[in-house]
């Protein structure tokens, strides 16, 4: 399709996206609506998972698309933030779109919506369904961006919702409880079916009670134990070497596979526990527990609140990796900030702090190495943490914030 005027080329489109602001949101769901309207988005013949929760969406994600993908389907997946580049947030096949692709997308629904002023993420999740709906996918995978009442993926008529764990995250915009942030979670469910990883206590009720009030069916799955497949077959996670290190990626590898269970059986695709094995052991996540051999090892994590980081010591402790190094840094509004005495227990040795460019959340990287103590030290950017360890065969884990990750995918991009 020709592009019209209004972006002819990717750099004044990803100039537009700049001007929209990552963080910056606008109340309500009417443009959304309009734009699923204009674009004829409003029943499209695919299968739809949506994934909500706090910790593990991305991961789950990768999970399903790669048990999809071993069984033969074509998946498109929506996921957020990206690392270094946008079109990280839409892949078709596990594979990015083109530039050209993008201004395909891009101009046809300002083509379609040209007085509506979408935020940054509601233009991207219409151009996500868009495309996915063009490539005709057989299964689509939503991740929410934040919560789910008021969040852009919720707009669409979804088959099944994965919640994964709940936990405290965004709490100046979600509510101040773990309670108000599951109920704001839970109203993406509008109907289909609903599998909840395990939650903490009364948690899993708030999802059951919504599913019961949209009268879609409702499952939570156990904290542990095998996974009897449709075949027949028990599949024991604690058996399967998953392509995702980190103890915690077994309730998202079960929870994927309890989706993949669920879409096979209200599409009536075939469920093979063997291909179920091999995609769980394929799948590929970038920054989860990710690491990258050579001088200095590194260990990428994208831990970036409590659950998180008690998640990543528990995996650090079970994989013996114990980092004599550490570069961190997180947002002004992470609840880090009140458990920096979790931060330094992860690591033995210095803590580098850098400076992330063009991010009006992020700490200043002074503020926050006097707030980690004597053994932190602030520095300009990754490229000057990096010089600072040099080559001495040293540990080093990267965590605390995904745009500190991207600081090291844009200096490793082979890595992503």
């Amino acid at each position: 399709m020709s592009h019209s005027p209004f972006f002819p080329t990717w750099e004044s489109f990803n100039a537009h996206l700049d001007s929209l602001g990552l963080f910056r949101m606008k109340p309500g769901l009417e443009r959304v609506h309009e734009g699923v309207a204009r674009l004829n988005l409003g029943n499209p013949c695919l299968t739809l998972v949506h994934i909500v929760g706090t910790n593990g969406k991305g991961s789950t994600a990768a999970f399903l698309h790669a048990i999809a993908s071993a069984h033969g389907y074509t998946t498109g997946v929506f996921t957020s933030p990206h690392f270094v580049t946008p079109r990280e947030r839409i892949r078709i096949g596990g594979e990015m779109l083109s530039r050209e692709a993008w201004l395909d997308l891009a101009n046809d629904v300002y083509a379609a919506c040209p007085e509506l002023e979408f935020s940054y993420f509601e233009l991207l999740t219409l151009m996500a369904m868009l495309a996915f709906v063009r490539e005709g996918v057989d299964l689509a995978i939503m991740e929410a961006g934040l919560g789910g009442t008021w969040d852009a993926t919720s707009v669409f008529a979804h088959h099944l919702t994965l919640v994964t764990p709940v936990g405290m995250d965004h709490e100046q915009v979600l509510g101040s409880t773990l309670e108000a942030i599951a109920r704001d979670k839970a109203g993406a469910i509008e109907g289909g079916e609903v599998v909840c990883a395990p939650q903490q206590p009364g948690i899993g009720d708030i999802f059951r009670t919504r599913a019961d009030a949209k009268e879609a069916g409702f499952r939570e799955m156990p904290r542990d134990g095998g996974f009897v497949c449709p075949d027949g077959a028990m599949l024991d996670i604690d058996q399967i070497r998953l392509g995702l290190a980190g103890a915690f990626q077994k309730t998202n590898a079960r929870l994927a596979l309890a989706g993949w269970s669920v879409c096979s059986r209200i599409r009536g695709w075939s469920f093979s526990s063997l291909e179920c094995m091999h995609g769980l052991s394929h799948a590929r996540h970038p920054g989860r527990m990710q690491i990258i051999p050579g001088d200095p090892m590194v260990l990428l994590d994208g831990a970036h609140n409590l659950m998180g980081l008690e998640a990543l010591a528990r995996s650090l402790d079970q994989m013996h990796f114990g980092p004599e190094v550490m570069i961190f840094s997180c947002m002004k509004d992470k609840n880090l900030l009140d458990h920096l005495d979790r931060v330094r227990a992860l690591c033995s040795g210095l803590i580098l702090v850098p400076g992330i460019p063009d991010n009006s959340r992020a700490m200043d990287p002074h503020d926050l190495a006097r707030l980690l103590g004597p053994r932190a030290r602030a520095c300009s950017s990754m490229h000057e943490a990096f010089d600072v360890i040099g080559k001495t065969g040293k540990r080093v884990l990267v965590c605390g914030s995904l745009f500190l990750l991207g600081e090291y995918f844009r200096m490793r991009p082979d890595m992503l």
